[in-house]
């Protein structure tokens, strides 16, 4: 039988229900009270069925004590209402929250396939966390290049799960890093008379409520592995909000180009550093005008390209890439203009570099 009939048949079988208003008084009870009290006792026996309720309150509700307590036992009745839930037409994001971060509590081994059928993009911490969950290494490899192919890459959860993917030495990792998604590169542009400077920016805000949410909200911020840490090493931190709390906070091109570096040089090697950096290095171009500009642009990325040949040849010899040169020709090279130019009447930069492979964009 399959695995995931396997956690699923526990949860089918047919068992008493309770009306809606019991479930409700239910769990006010296990909200207010403690293991040991009488009302919450008998209220605890009745999470698995505040987990099929048509209320996403009480499923979030139910999910969010789950977690709390530690009720191992309700594992299999998270992973239906999970199921459940992302069968329908909208899934709410508070309800998958709750259902998340307590199959993160519980530390349990969702199927990936569950997990992944119907993600959303601010949970992307959560999601990560759960699919890290699973303990068997080619399941949970599977599980981290699937969170990778989103294409989430302004998240921490996806360098987070690339990170996981490259210390694994996966070739999925080696093909998606030089030809699964574009290449991103900055071209810091500056007065012909003038000595380029660059900057970094990251984004992130926050939200408030004027009301207090129960359950609270929860959040997980995804710490990604420092310069001497493992590519292993993430680590996370939990916190709850009820009236106001951190918005995700995104990845930056300029990280998001680092992150590629620093990744790569792992999979070729320290000796072969030096064709990661040139590859992946800012452009520096003295504006005159916007026609020798797109011309410098092109002529850089060209030689990018080269580049990305040589990156492409170096992970073949250690095996991690098979067909190394397939598909090269197609990879789209995205430059970011960091404009450093002065005076407050300066043209626009241009936004057509005349080849549909190198993509201009304004930071």
């Amino acid at each position: 039988m399959p695995r995931i009939c396997l956690l699923l048949v526990a949860c089918l079988l047919p068992v008493a229900t309770a009306a809606a208003q019991d479930l409700r008084a239910a769990l006010q009870a296990l909200r207010n009270g403690a293991l040991g009290e009488p009302e919450f006792d008998r209220a605890l026996p009745l999470l698995p069925q505040m987990l099929t309720s048509d209320s996403s309150t009480t499923v979030a509700g139910a999910a969010y004590l789950v977690g709390k307590h530690r009720r191992t036992e309700c594992a299999p009745d998270l992973l239906r209402a999970l199921a459940d839930h992302d069968a329908g037409d909208r899934p709410i994001e508070a309800v998958q929250r709750a259902l998340l971060d307590a199959l993160i509590q519980l530390d349990f081994a969702a199927p990936g396939e569950i997990l992944l059928r119907r993600p959303q993009r601010q949970l992307a911490d959560h999601l990560y966390l759960a699919l890290a969950c699973e303990k068997q290494p080619r399941r949970r490899a599977d599980n981290m290049f699937g969170l990778v192919s989103l294409g989430w890459i302004e998240t921490r959860a996806h360098w987070a799960a690339a990170c996981r993917l490259t210390a694994a030495a996966d070739p999925r990792i080696a093909a998606w890093l030089v030809k699964g998604t574009d290449i991103e590169l900055c071209c810091v542009v500056h007065d012909v008379d003038s000595e380029p400077g660059f900057f970094g920016m990251g984004s992130g805000g926050g939200w408030s409520s004027s009301g207090s949410h129960w359950p609270p909200i929860t959040n997980y911020e995804l710490r990604l592995p420092g310069a001497d840490q493992p590519l292993d090493d993430v680590g996370s931190k939990r916190t709850e909000h009820s009236r106001s709390g951190p918005s995700p906070e995104k990845v930056c091109v300029d990280e998001r180009i680092e992150w590629r570096g620093r990744l790569l040089t792992h999979l070729v090697g320290q000796v072969a550093a030096a064709e990661v950096e040139a590859l992946l290095a800012p452009m520096q171009v003295a504006f005159a005008d916007n026609d020798s500009l797109t011309a410098a642009i092109n002529a850089q990325v060209a030689a990018r390209r080269a580049r990305l040949r040589t990156v492409a040849m170096l992970l073949a010899r250690r095996k991690l890439l098979e067909e190394p040169l397939s598909g090269l020709d197609k990879v789209r090279f995205v430059v970011e203009f960091v404009d450093h130019r002065s005076g407050e009447d300066k043209p626009a930069l241009p936004r057509d570099s005349g080849d549909p492979a190198v993509i201009l964009r304004d930071r």
